[in-house]
Formats: C-alpha cells, sequence, structure tokens
C-alpha cells in the first residue's frame, strides 16, 4: 500500500489538472452562484429554513422532512442527499457549469412544489 508509482503519478496528474484548470477559483464563483440560486429557493419557498455552504457543499435547511422532496428530484434524475431529516445536502461536481446549476435548481423547484402540495393536502 505503499508509494505505487501508478497511484503518485495519478495523485500528481490531479494536482496538475486542479492547476491548470483553475478549479478551486470556479469552485469559489460556482459555490457564491449556488448559494445564490439556493436563497432564491428560500425566499420562494416557506419550508426552507436557512441556507449554507462551505465550498461546493451546500446545505438547505427545511422545517419539514426532506425525503419527499428527494424523491421528487430523484424521479425527476437529480441526486440530492437528506441529512438530519431535514437538511438537504448538494455536493456538485467541482466541473460543474452554470447551465448545469440551473437545471439543477429548475428541477429543484418542481420537486418542492411537487413535495410542497403534498404537505398542503395532507
Amino acid at each position: 500500500y505503499g508509494a505505487n508509482p501508478l497511484v503518485v503519478a495519478a495523485g500528481i496528474a490531479m494536482f496538475e489538472a486542479v492547476e491548470q484548470e483553475n478549479l478551486l477559483d470556479a469552485a469559489k464563483r460556482k459555490s457564491a452562484y449556488i448559494l445564490e440560486k439556493a436563497g432564491e429557493l428560500q425566499r420562494q419557498f416557506g419550508i426552507v429554513e436557512a441556507v449554507r455552504g462551505r465550498g461546493m457543499m451546500i446545505a438547505i435547511e427545511l422545517s419539514v422532512p426532506g425525503k419527499p422532496i428527494v424523491n421528487a428530484a430523484m424521479q425527476r434524475g437529480l441526486r440530492v442527499n437528506c441529512t438530519q431529516d431535514t437538511v438537504l445536502r448538494l455536493l456538485p461536481a467541482l466541473t460543474i457549469t452554470t447551465a448545469e446549476i440551473d437545471e439543477a435548481f429548475e428541477t429543484l423547484i418542481e420537486a418542492m412544489k411537487e413535495a410542497e402540495g403534498k404537505l398542503v393536502t395532507t
């Protein structure tokens, strides 16, 4: 398990790609954009209590269980994680594009509308 040459070469290549493609600066910009989009969710849906993030890990805290939203998003092809029963966690790839972020939030809005509608009717 020690210094396997293939693993070392892969690690070096990863660090070089992060530097050459300026992924850290891009991640900061994308994170800010995602937080902005999540803030719009908070203004649109009364069930969103808070939005927070660290790097590309974003949390959307809900006042209701998140499982119905996770399920509705999954049915639409968007994978969202729910922790502590009421926190949606978004973990996008560093290489995500703005268009993909927009598409993901459109899908999340649809999922939240569906889940919110079920909460109102039950």
